[in-house]
């Protein structure tokens, strides 16, 4: 059990669990990505490769701020 003593505890608590979520997700983009480089015929008409790669950078901007 995670012993949270102060206020800042809690906060950092909730930030990094966000970075943590928003990090897997620009980790699911990237390997979207890889497969579509590989196969371009997959997800073609729902998820296209440079709406893909844009939300991938924009993840990987926004965890890291």
């Amino acid at each position: 059990m995670i012993l949270i003593e102060y206020e800042t505890q809690r906060l950092g608590l909730r930030f990094f669990l966000v970075m943590l979520v928003l990090f897997f997700f620009q980790t699911a983009f990237g390997l979207i990505l890889a497969a579509q480089h590989i196969d371009p015929t997959l997800l073609a008409g729902t998820l296209n490769f440079n709406v893909i790669r844009s939300q991938h950078t924009n993840l990987a901007v926004l965890w890291v701020l």
